[in-house]
């Protein structure tokens, strides 16, 4: 019989970490868990050079052969590494004179821009769970995306705590929730410029009010009150418009959670979709000060918004080689990209890490699947770094140890 595992599963942002693996079965995971912990991998890697299967040396030469002959290398798709892979791309880059991007596309990063201009005022999982008597779902919707997220926050069992969902449609949160209300996208920033306005305790024109949110003076009345009354609040959010460069109801959301502070205590947290994308913000953070689109070119560390970002990098063809890691989705990151940046990306060489056999590239690292075949380190939803044990026992080779491996080639 196969041993009985406890398992972190990476399935969503919220790092489950009490998931028991034995003899097929799944304990305690959600429908997408139970998937991640079911994906296919080969039991032994297959390294590719230019489509043929080669050694991993052989591989390793060539990629730093690649990396060497480039002027301006890309290195991006750290989403899908480990926290100490991420380090050692963060190092390549450097050495390189590269430019370092988190992900592949420029997609729901209008919430980080949120941040910078604004702050955050945030908690742990754990002190929601222990304190919230008020949570609002503000256009997320955690019981498809983040299935076990109500479960972990109590939210199921607890009777006195509110439930609050406002969002487009009657999604699956909302029917878990005591209250919802119903708004447009681009009615969101108007709704949250009347909860300031109240909190500021300024009288505005009920019709002009009406005509802007879609929602009556009774309606704002009772979600301003139950905001207000809270003891402890907690905001759970997704980025309104997820291709905006700009999300004025992200900036609006994060200054209402601010100023809801001068009142009582509130706390707001982004539900991530992004992988492990939020650990190569603080790692690029911690190690340069800017938290994605970074350019080495200069040998020191230079970021302007998504001036560095993979996708315009590729959109301009500033790039002539690219090093990058994907997850075993073969379309996901680069069905995002322009037509002009995939036509720039299959000009240039391309070294992948992916645990696709094959990946169609110059030269092709078949890796573990952190979490699934890979052991390492993730960074929770709420900034907590969080372990993965390998749960399957596979002849994969380590993306830390290749990229080690490049990077030592390197000089």
């Amino acid at each position: 019989m196969p041993p009985t595992k406890t398992s972190t599963c990476p399935a969503c942002t919220l790092l489950c970490d009490d998931v028991v693996v034995s003899d097929g079965q799944f304990n305690n995971a959600c429908n997408k868990g139970r998937s991640f912990f079911q994906i296919e991998v080969a039991d032994k890697p297959i390294h590719h050079l230019v489509g043929r299967s080669a050694e991993l040396e052989t591989c390793i030469a060539a990629a730093v052969d690649i990396l060497l002959r480039s002027q301006s290398p890309l290195i991006c798709g750290l989403d899908h590494l480990t926290t100490q892979s991420q380090q050692v791309a963060w190092k390549i880059a450097e050495r390189m004179g590269a430019t370092l991007d988190s992900t592949m596309t420029n997609r729901g990063r209008a919430s980080m821009f949120g941040l910078q201009r604004v702050g955050k005022v945030t908690a742990t999982l754990g002190e929601i769970a222990s304190r919230s008597d008020v949570i609002l779902f503000w256009f997320c919707d955690p019981v498809s995306m983040h299935p076990r997220l109500l479960e972990r926050l109590g939210a199921l069992k607890n009777g006195n705590r509110k439930l609050i969902v406002v969002d487009e449609t009657d999604t699956a949160t909302a029917s878990e929730a005591g209250q919802f209300f119903q708004i447009k996208r681009d009615d969101a920033p108007a709704v949250l410029s009347v909860l300031r306005a109240k909190l500021k305790g300024i009288e505005l024109d009920s019709e002009i009010v009406a005509q802007a949110t879609g929602l009556n003076t009774a309606q704002l009345d009772s979600l301003f009150s139950e905001l207000a009354s809270a003891k402890y609040g907690s905001i759970f959010y997704e980025q309104t418009y997820d291709d905006s460069v700009f999300d004025l109801a992200t900036d609006s959301l994060l200054t209402l959670i601010r100023q809801l502070n001068d009142l009582t205590r509130f706390v707001g947290m982004k539900l991530r979709k992004d992988g492990n994308s939020h650990s190569a913000e603080n790692v690029l953070a911690w190690s340069s000060g800017y938290p994605f689109a970074i350019n080495f070119a200069r040998k020191f560390p230079r970021f302007n918004w998504l001036e560095y970002s993979a996708e315009t990098v590729l959109t301009r063809g500033e790039c002539d080689a690219i090093l990058f890691a994907t997850g075993t989705d073969l379309q996901v990151g680069f069905s995002g990209l322009s037509r002009t940046a995939q036509d720039h990306l299959g000009s240039i060489p391309k070294i992948a890490m992916s645990p696709i056999q094959n990946f169609p590239s110059d030269v092709s690292f078949q890796v573990g699947v952190p979490g699934l075949t890979e052991a390492g380190e993730f960074c929770r939803n709420d900034d907590v770094s969080m372990p993965l044990a390998s749960a399957r026992e596979t002849a994969s080779h380590n993306t830390e140890s290749i990229l080690e491996k490049i990077l030592t080639g390197i000089g």
